[in-house]
């Protein structure tokens, strides 16, 4: 048995229809592939490329990879890479599939089908769909030049793809059909030795296994075998027919008596075929041929009849499908704009629609035959019918301009092409065309020749050059002012990759993008784009163009060309002149920034963006009021920029913006107007001028003055408590009256010496007068806190205090001539701490007093800040040159009373641990040494 021809039967495909898997199933079903050319498939891919005017058209098989080709028209190819097909995209839906330009399609640009033979411009698929819902292939048309079909041509192509399923449904069912036959010869030559019940079970298997209805009947024409095809064509089970009258389940069918004598009751002869409609049980029709046979005895006798009836819907609906594509064909045909003919293989016409034969002016009947010849104008006829006398003897297209005159005398410039249509063996069976009538575009093109002499004068005068290029002869034309900017001379005619090949590597892409876009939507282009010249010179131009179309499609592309070099040069030393300006303003140490009268940012030099925390890329082209703070962005809007547009300029309008991270700062705006020639304003120029620390710096002053009072009224108040307390008031009596004398004589000295003497003595005196004040308000402030602290009437007063601010008030308590010996060195971040900055500051001043004191003159006393993370709190150390602290001092150097080698209260370091205690801190020696001491505060700090 010939295996390859054995097809695999439906009920083997996947039910997952949509799967790749599935529709290569249903294709090996098909048992179709490497099949031999079939006429009836040869004639849909003829009616499909005569639909579509197209000189290509395929019946293809998509297999696993290549695109298989059951029918072809035009291409000598049986197969292709599946890579390569367009048809691998058609399948991929349910609808038409149309490229208008694959040269112009990212998809298909560089197919090899493409870019080499047989060179595809133009596609049209329409997918063969199975009625399971594989999409096994095509039926497409091909030609080499881009194109679209219209809606008649994609109904029939889609009705012809639906025809081609049914045939290759009815060629499934035939191959079928003679396998099961070739089975039972097979099988009755195998087993002639068998017994007799065994060749019945054969043909009894035969039967079942029959893709064909088998129905037999006694002579009175009762059902006595229904076969499982039966079942399938009719809806009606074997159980439900046997015992019936044929007659009741065919109308066609006559009654036993008649059935008699309508089949030959000779045995091996068999009536006539013939065709019958049924109905299956559920109502649809089905359309069979039928054929009667006798059935005869053991002994030759005829004992009843066999009814063989072939399912042959399918094969009628094609039938029918392929007359209504002939039908919808005359029908597009006819209604055509163009005239569309069709001849025999010797050229002779068979067809012309009305449109072609009004184009010639010939009836039907003379279109007919080669009539058409005599109707050429005498002084083409010759050239025109040798080259189609050539093109007929070599099978190959035809395409020509040339006249005719027709029976009223005029004259006529027509256009002519065709292509040939071979058959499945590639033979020419014939050729299909159309013909255009272009006469009055021929007018249209002589008039603008006639107007050319005008154009190249005005192109001349105005330094613009013109330009056309014919999509259809691919003819460009330069006019001589375009030829001049080029260094050609006059009437110079380039190719177009010529044309192309002018403009820089860089912009030659730009430029056929533009033309294809314009190609395809219609909209033309207007670019400026660097250019070499023939002569070598480097220039920038103007290119602007559009395309003509006729019908849909473009026909033309036109424009003008202008050199523009000038006026780039001008325009880039302009840019340069504004860059450089632009990055002068903003690398100015200022806070600038400019505006559009819209009050959009245009500029912010780096200053301004620093200060607010943005990037430039976050700020331009934002509303100017983005920047402001909430309570001075209405200011801003309402009041500030109407009267900067009004007046001109601005000067020291007090505002607050606000930082990125949302911190406020007070500036003040000054701006001024920058206008045009005409004195309109085109942006405004502003100087911002940050005054956040200063305010900040006024308001630590001034609170440093009502410090300053503040402290001034407790030692009043101290005053009255220390008479009532005899020991402190002993103190104040010796320690503080006699500086106050001792300050008293000096400044009364200083007094005397402004009046006697030059500014310089005065300047010493006066000095020493404020060293003596010093050391008074020390004595007072230690006198005055170790009697709070003793007390502990007054609370601490927490505040955010900026550390630099403690530390230059602390330096600043000290002697003038002592405050340089004091090196501040900061290893924090940190600007703010909470504290009670009163107390902070004495314990400071304090230390810092002791440090100096104890240390040799000239050395220095180091103030080092640092933080630490865990715990939270800012740490002060304190360091100096001295000789430490003595052993026996050590275990009371925080004690009230503890007095060194040179004397003291033993108040400032008392005072120093107390106020730590209050601060939730502490103070501690890092450092004794013979070589100086460390003492370090650590000021706790709380979140929240």
């Amino acid at each position: 048995m010939n295996t390859m021809l054995e097809p695999k039967f439906k009920d083997n495909i996947p039910h997952d229809a949509t799967s790749e898997a599935a529709r290569l199933a249903r294709l090996q079903a098909l048992a179709v592939l490497d099949s031999e050319p079939e006429p009836l498939f040869d004639t849909f891919t003829r009616l499909a490329a005569l639909v579509c005017g197209a000189p290509i058209a395929l019946i293809s098989l998509i297999d696993t990879d290549r695109q298989w080709f059951k029918s072809r028209v035009g291409l000598e190819v049986q197969q292709t890479p599946r890579d390569q097909a367009f048809c691998a995209h058609a399948i991929l839906g349910d609808a038409l599939f149309e490229v208008a330009d694959a040269g112009a399609d990212p998809r298909f640009a560089r197919n090899p089908l493409v870019t080499g033979a047989p060179h595809v411009r133009f596609y049209a698929g329409a997918p063969i769909v199975m009625p399971g819902g594989e999409r096994i292939g095509t039926l497409c048309v091909i030609d080499q030049q881009p194109r679209q079909l219209n809606a008649q041509q994609r109904a029939m192509l889609t009705e012809l793809s639906h025809a081609v399923m049914q045939a290759l449904l009815i060629r499934e069912n035939a191959l079928q059909q003679a396998w099961l036959a070739r089975s039972r010869l097979e099988a009755a030559l195998g087993d002639e030795l068998q017994a007799l019940g065994a060749a019945q079970h054969r043909l009894a298997s035969l039967v079942r296994s029959s893709g064909d209805a088998i129905v037999s009947t006694d002579l009175d024409g009762v059902v006595e075998h229904w076969n499982p095809a039966a079942e399938r064509i009719f809806g009606i089970s074997a159980s439900q027919a046997v015992g019936m009258a044929v007659e009741h389940i065919f109308p066609w069918a006559p009654a036993g008596p008649a059935l008699r004598r309508l089949a030959p009751l000779q045995p091996g002869q068999a009536a006539a075929p013939f065709e019958a409609h049924c109905r299956h049980r559920l109502g649809r029709e089905v359309q069979v041929s039928v054929g009667l046979s006798p059935i005869t005895d053991a002994d030759e006798r005829v004992s009843g009849l066999s009814l063989v009836m072939r399912d042959i819907s399918a094969l009628k609906a094609a039938e029918r499908a392929l007359l209504d594509g002939e039908r919808k064909f005359r029908i597009l045909s006819d209604s055509s704009p163009v005239g569309v003919f069709h001849t025999g293989a010797d050229g002779r016409c068979t067809y012309t629609n009305a449109t072609w034969q009004d184009i010639y002016g010939l009836s039907l009947a003379q279109s007919l035959g080669d009539d058409w010849a005599s109707t050429v104008h005498p002084e083409d006829r010759a050239a025109v019918l040798a080259a189609w006398g050539q093109a007929t003897a070599l099978a190959q297209g035809f395409e020509m301009d040339f006249r005719i005159q027709r029976a009223d005398g005029s004259v006529r410039q027509i256009h002519s092409r065709s292509r040939p249509i071979p058959d499945a063996s590639g033979h020419i069976t014939g050729y299909v065309g159309v013909v255009e009538d272009t006469t009055d575009q021929r007018l249209v093109e002589a008039r603008l020749q006639a107007s050319e002499a005008l154009l190249e004068r005005a192109e001349r005068i105005a330094g613009v050059g013109g330009w056309s290029f014919d999509l259809r002869t691919q003819v460009l034309r330069w006019s001589e002012q375009t030829c001049r900017i080029h260094d050609l001379v006059h009437g110079h005619q380039p190719t177009l990759n010529e044309a192309l090949g002018y403009y820089t590597a860089e912009s030659r892409p730009l430029i056929e993008k533009a033309v294809q876009a314009a190609m395809r939507s219609g909209v033309g282009w207007d670019v400026e784009l660097p250019l070499v010249t023939a002569g070598g010179r480097s220039i920038w131009v103007r290119a602007q163009g559009e395309a003509d179309f006729e019908n849909g499609q473009p026909v033309r592309l036109s424009g003008a060309f202008q050199d523009i070099s000038a006026r780039r040069h001008a325009e880039a030393a302009l840019l340069e002149s504004r860059q450089l300006l632009r990055v002068l303003y903003e690398a100015t140490p200022a806070m600038l920034q400019s505006i559009d009268p819209a009050g959009q940012l245009l500029t912010a030099s780096d200053v301004w963006l620093s200060t607010l925390g943005y990037q430039r890329a976050q700020v331009i082209g934002r509303p100017a009021t983005d920047f402001f703070a909430a309570a001075s962005r209405a200011a801003f809007a309402e009041h500030t920029l109407p009267a900067l547009w009004r007046d001109g300029a601005l000067d020291h309008v007090p505002l607050q913006m606000q930082h990125q991270d949302g911190q406020l700062r007070d500036v003040l705006l000054s701006a001024v107007l920058d206008r045009d020639a005409a004195g309109r304003a085109r942006r405004a120029l502003i100087l911002v001028v940050d005054i956040t620390d200063d305010l900040a710096r006024q308001a630590e002053l001034r609170r440093e003055q009502t410090l300053r009072q503040e402290i001034q009224r407790r030692v009043d108040e101290l005053k009255m408590l220390l008479e009532e307390r005899s020991d402190m008031l002993n103190v104040l009596a010796h320690e503080v009256r006699q500086p106050l004398n001792n300050a008293s004589a000096a400044l009364q000295s200083a007094s005397a010496s402004l009046l006697s003497q030059g500014e310089q003595a005065a300047s010493a005196r006066l000095q020493r007068a404020q060293h003596v004040m010093a050391q008074v308000l020390a004595g007072i402030d230690n006198t005055l806190a170790a009697a709070s602290l003793l007390s502990g009437a007054s609370p601490l007063e927490w505040q955010d205090t900026d550390i630099d601010t403690l530390i230059s008030v602390s330096v600043a308590d000290l002697p003038v001539n002592e405050r340089k010996r004091v090196s501040v060195q900061r290893n924090t971040t940190t600007r703010t701490a909470s504290m009670d900055m009163g107390l902070l500051r004495l314990a400071l001043r304090n230390l810092l007093a002791n440090a100096l004191k104890y240390s040799p003159d000239g050395s220095m006393v180091r103030l080092h800040i640092t933080e630490s993370d865990r715990p939270l709190a800012l740490i002060l150390e304190i360091s100096d040159e001295g000789k430490g602290f003595g052993p026996e001092l050590l275990p009371r150097l925080f004690e009230r009373g503890a007095r060194g080698t040179q004397g003291g209260h033993g108040l400032g370091l008392h005072i120093v641990r107390r106020v730590m205690d209050l601060h939730e801190g502490r103070v501690e020696l890092v450092r004794n040494t013979a070589q100086g001491s460390t003492l370090r505060l650590v000021i706790a700090q709380h979140l929240g």
